[in-house]
């Protein structure tokens, strides 16, 4: 959610789409997932042989997936940016895993989706202002990409 406030502040003109409903919470909310996956890099072991982007990976391999970065690749147009409307249309194939995918998708992934509409309502008749110059402030890359050092102000419209 915090990853949320900072691309709001960023971005007026998407809270004010947010309050005048020309845009939907979900769309807002699957965007923010996509450049801000809860967990950014997960790992797999092959349990065959396999060919991928032109690499044999033996039975047993280990392999590291990074939805971060599949989210901001080439399979997105302008995969840089906050473009919440570009989920009025269904996304790549499997280029959007942000609770991971297969029989490891994440269980709580139904819960998270509605705490983070719910939250994105309560903010729909807010306005968010960053309050300092570092409007990202600085990521601690651990299991989740945790914002650190972010400050705002939310106030009335």
């Amino acid at each position: 959610m915090a990853w949320g406030l900072v691309e709001l502040a960023n971005r007026p003109d998407i809270q004010r789409n947010l309050q005048n409903a020309s845009i939907e919470v979900s769309e807002v909310r699957k965007e923010i997932l996509r450049l801000w996956p809860p967990s950014w890099l997960f790992a797999r072991d092959a349990l065959v042989q396999i060919d991928v982007a032109g690499h044999r990976l033996p039975r047993g391999s280990h392999i590291l997936i990074s939805s971060w970065v599949l989210h901001r690749t080439t399979a997105w147009d302008d995969a840089m940016a906050f473009a919440p409307e570009r989920w009025a249309e269904m996304p790549p194939p499997n280029a959007y895993i942000p609770y991971g995918a297969g029989k490891r998708f994440c269980m709580g992934a139904n819960f998270a989706n509605g705490q983070i509409d719910a939250f994105l309502g309560v903010l729909r008749d807010k306005r968010i202002f960053p309050a300092g110059a570092a409007v990202y402030g600085s990521i601690d890359d651990r299991a989740t990409l945790v914002p650190v050092g972010l400050k705002f102000r939310v106030g009335s419209i």
